[in-house]
């Protein structure tokens, strides 16, 4: 699922539905109606990753297509010009996509070989083209490389590369893009003093990096205590690490974040002023971490003023903002300050800024191997080498040196030997996260 001023979720048959405001066509009914109060089913399919700009809406598709629809004032939705609204699911010509990611009203897409494509807004460098010529219409390739997932605020820009650095650009008004200082536009590429970074999101203005010993490292905007520092500040520019270990995940709204914990609990802090961080009320700001009465989460998102749980079962909740119906609740009752479930299940992922992709993975099934394709497992035969891991996902073939709960386990001279699956449920140590989500528990 992915959320601006709208609510989009991604179902398990690749299908998705739409709820909230429509007020440029973002749920793609092909009208402005709005609010849209009740689940629609946009007339597409196949879809992959879901990202939501302010009141436009990216489909990355399997086939690694896009299509985009909603607001296009600045040609975020990539079509070339600034016709606005953009009222039916535009194509636009680029594929190799891997992940997606909108700003407030630029595009950014990650493609299959680690660089990126840029399209939209432009005023404060965040298409990274090293200017502020605005919008950009046609799509821009920045000099960079090698990154593995992509994350937009809502005019800059951050790239988490595959050795876990950080590359940002774009607006940096409140330090956001780890600059330590306040200078307005990050036109250049700067690459912050961080590393062993397994994850980023970023909210309005601020920035969150999950690191991969499970800690959180904070910069940006901190008005409303959206940081974790405990106070408010109109910059924190130093990198800050809050008292926080055993995160899973993150997610960043407007001016609030929010932690899932290894053990499927949540917490809270930052804005709280439509019950978005779960505590039942609208004291804001939330300045200690909230940890609301709710388990068994396996994956959160935020939107810029509510916030929505995907359970284990695939259900979800929703809670904050609600005056367009983003919380699915069939009303504009505003604010939805209890934790509240939508008629909705079968629901696959949340999608925000941020790529959540599960690595291919190995099976043994009898004689055969297999691995997980968009249709089902494909059979990719019988002899089992080094290069079948490594071109079905493994960038390392070390990481799947045997232990006994391997399904294809190696030995400690990295020799390829045979195993079998031990049961229904997929071992932890078979998965790779290329982007930060922890699925060690899916």
């Amino acid at each position: 699922m992915s959320l601006g001023s709208n609510t989009v979720f991604l179902m398990e048959d690749g299908t998705v539905r739409t709820v909230g405001a429509n007020d440029y066509g973002q749920c793609g009914t092909g009208n402005t109606t709005n609010p849209q109060l009740s689940l629609y089913t946009p007339n597409i399919s196949s879809i992959k990753q879901i990202s939501c700009g302010y009141s436009n809406t990216v489909f990355l598709m399997e086939d690694g297509t896009v299509r985009t629809v909603g607001r296009n004032d600045y040609g975020q939705c990539g079509t070339g010009n600034t016709t606005n609204p953009q009222l039916s699911l535009y194509t636009p010509n680029i594929s190799g996509v891997k992940q997606i990611s909108c700003g407030v009203k630029h595009t950014v897409f990650l493609m299959e070989d680690g660089t990126v494509r840029t399209v939209g807004l432009n005023g404060n460098g965040e298409c990274v083209t090293g200017n502020t010529t605005s919008p950009q219409l046609t799509l821009q390739t920045p000099n960079i490389s090698g990154v593995k997932q992509i994350s937009c605020g809502a005019n800059y820009n951050v790239f988490l590369m595959e050795d876990g650095t950080v590359r940002t650009a774009g607006y940096n008004g409140n330090g956001q893009c780890g600059t330590g200082n306040t200078a307005e536009s990050q036109l250049a590429l700067y690459n912050p003093n961080i590393s062993g970074v397994k994850q980023i999101s970023c909210g309005g203005n601020h920035t969150v990096f999950l690191m991969e010993d499970g800690t959180v490292r904070t910069v940006g905007y901190n008005v409303y205590g959206q940081c974790g520092t405990g106070n408010i500040s109109s910059a924190q520019l130093t990198l800050y690490t809050p008292n926080i270990s055993g995160v899973k995940q993150i997610s960043c709204g407007a001016y609030h974040t929010v932690f899932i914990m290894e053990d499927g609990t949540v917490r809270t802090v930052g804005y709280n002023g439509d019950g978005e961080c779960g505590t039942g009320n609208t004291t804001s700001p939330q300045l200690t971490l909230h940890t609301p009465n709710i388990s068994g989460v396996k994956q959160v998102t935020c939107g810029y003023y509510h916030t929505v749980f995907l359970m284990e079962d695939g259900t979800v909740r929703t809670v904050g903002n609600n005056n367009s119906g983003r919380c699915a609740t069939g009303n504009t009752t505003n604010p939805q300050l209890t934790l509240y479930t939508p008629n909705i299940s079968g629901v696959k992922l949340l999608f925000e800024c941020i790529l959540e992709e599960i690595i291919k993975y190995l099976i043994q099934d009898g004689t055969d191997i297999k691995t997980l394709g968009s249709t089902g497992l494909v059979n990719l035969g019988t002899t089992i080498t080094e290069d079948l891991f490594l071109n079905n996902g493994f960038d390392d073939i070390t990481i799947i040196k045997g232990t006994s709960d391997s399904i294809i386990p190696m030995a400690d001279n990295g020799t390829v030997g045979t195993g079998k699956v031990y049961s229904a449920t997929i071992p932890k140590n078979l998965f790779r996260s290329i982007s930060g989500i922890d699925i060690n528990n899916n």
